[in-house]
């Protein structure tokens, strides 16, 4: 039988979400958020739990399980950030950026990894970059803060 394991990411949003009100996390006001965000990422347990915490703290958030469902919601829809897995099995997160950028050029981009730390080529295309697990007020003040910008 095949075991399939759950990244930390999820665990570490999730707990941090249930023990914290929105905007309480670090001391941070809560934010009007009238912002849209896609996550996309081929692992669907993870962009669940990135669209209800990101859900819960204002933002419109859409999901993509791979390419050609991300560059459908950018092209239907104005977004402001993009958080991409750099391990998706639908393409290199470089490209899918490219390709993003490409329908939306004023797009924010973010980009996480795990496992291994971005190399320049990988930092370049991206605005902001995380290492997995992430806890959510760190990943809520990065992005607020980058989408203030």
């Amino acid at each position: 039988m095949n075991t399939v394991r759950i990244p930390e990411v999820p665990q570490s949003i999730s707990r941090q979400s249930e023990r914290h009100a929105p905007g309480a996390a670090s001391g941070r006001a809560k934010l009007k958020r009238t912002r849209t965000i896609l996550c996309i990422d081929s692992y669907k347990p993870v962009l669940a739990t990135l669209q209800s915490v990101l859900t819960k703290e204002g933002y419109t958030v859409f999901t993509a399980s791979t390419v050609t469902q991300a560059l459908s919601v950018c092209s239907e829809h104005h977004v402001d950030l993009a958080i991409v897995d750099c391990g998706m099995q639908s393409g290199d997160h470089i490209c899918i950026a490219e390709q993003i950028r490409s329908v939306q050029h004023d797009i924010q981009m973010v980009v996480w990894f795990a496992g291994h730390r971005a190399d320049k080529r990988s930092r370049s295309c991206a605005h902001v970059n995380f290492m997995k697990p992430v806890r959510a007020p760190e990943m809520l003040e990065r992005l607020d803060s980058l989408l203030r910008q």
